[in-house]
């Protein structure tokens, strides 16, 4: 019964004020924090952290982006779709998701990540159908993990 009311990880047509990135980071940490009951700053301090590191862009359309933290004990990932596509990175790559992984402090990123991201790129064809359609990006969110 209580998963009737259980957050959903999925988030379609996120709005940004303008399709730039770090308007998207902003956003995507406010939406992070919100589903996953965390510190909104600490949420996108570090995303901000993990995309100086390095964009990862897969699918040809997803940015990839993680952040850690305390209160968690197990990976949780949240699978965003934005209204318009965001140039990211120097490469200006357009993105029209949004793949985040926050991951317990002290935990191993490419452990969490490279599953994740290979059953992503599984789904390359199907991004479009979706994009647009919450409970089947929910679905995609949960095989993730």
């Amino acid at each position: 019964m209580f998963t009737l009311f259980a957050k959903k990880h999925a988030v379609v047509d996120l709005p940004l004020d303008n399709a730039v990135e770090l308007d998207a980071l902003n956003a995507v940490a406010a939406v992070v924090a919100d589903r996953l009951n965390l510190d909104r700053q600490a949420v996108k301090s570090s995303l901000i952290a993990s995309e100086v590191a390095g964009s990862q862009i897969v699918a040809d359309r997803v940015v990839v982006m993680h952040a850690t933290s305390d209160q968690l004990t197990r990976p949780q990932s949240l699978l965003i779709t934005f209204r318009e596509a965001v140039q990211w990175s120097e490469a200006s790559t357009p993105v029209d998701y949004a793949l985040v992984l926050v991951i317990p402090d002290g935990s191993d990123y490419e452990t969490v990540a490279a599953p994740a991201v290979a059953k992503l790129v599984a789904q390359k064809g199907t991004l479009g159908t979706l994009k647009s359609n919450a409970s089947a990006l929910n679905r995609l969110n949960a095989t993730l993990l």
